[in-house]
């Protein structure tokens, strides 16, 4: 888990963020890493059919390379583990949790307006909410966050312990199958889940990309 460095100068609310599975991940967001689009059609492109559901196979370079939970993990460190601790603490009984429809992101920053900077933990957790969906669960098709997520985000143990990563590969799995299966043709597809993750796994895997692909 990524700690703040010794003086520190960020609001608090921020350093309880970065202190979160979250830190590695707002890390190297804030580097600015450009998308290659090019470099990710060119792995695209040679993907290989495989029974295996989880995993997705390529061929590059006379070698068959393997993008699965596990590298996925190693290029992100986001939880990967399914096990939850024993929850004893009961759930915060926040309005916003209950509500039937999904959020927008908009009505969500409202919410953390209208909280008032005293709510420490619903501030806290709307917050975590917004760079959960917005940066690793973000789904192109949709721009609506479920209700099932903000039920999460209601309990700390939960929210800080649930296996958000196998959620965005499962993601990101399925949106490459789709795309390798009827978008490649096309100029753009969207990638849905966490594609910043793929890029990187493909610049640690193929190094000879990075400069064909600047």
């Amino acid at each position: 888990m990524h700690r703040p460095s010794e003086g520190d100068t960020r609001p608090e609310p921020f350093k309880r963020i970065n202190d979160s599975f979250l830190g590695p991940v707002l890390q190297f967001c804030s580097r600015n890493l450009s998308m290659s689009g090019k470099m990710i059609h060119t792995i695209l492109t040679e993907s290989l059919v495989t029974k295996k559901d989880k995993e997705l196979w390529f061929h590059f370079g006379g070698h068959p390379m393997r993008f699965y939970i596990r590298e996925f993990l190693m290029v992100t460190w986001l939880i990967c583990t399914e096990s939850l601790p024993d929850v004893e603490e009961e759930a915060n009984n926040y309005e916003w949790a209950g509500w039937e429809d999904g959020h927008l992101p908009d009505k969500l920053i409202e919410l953390m307006i209208e909280a008032g900077e005293d709510a420490h933990d619903e501030r806290f957790s709307l917050a975590m909410l917004l760079l959960i969906e917005t940066i690793f669960l973000h789904r192109y098709s949709k721009a609506m966050f479920p209700t099932s997520n903000l039920q999460k985000e209601q309990h700390m143990d939960v929210l800080l312990n649930h296996h958000w990563g196998i959620d965005a590969y499962e993601m990101l799995l399925k949106s490459v199958k789709k795309a390798v299966e009827n978008s490649l043709k096309k100029a753009k597809y969207p990638l849905d889940g966490f594609p910043v993750a793929f890029h990187l796994w493909i610049l640690k895997s193929v190094p000879k990309l990075q400069s064909a692909f600047p």
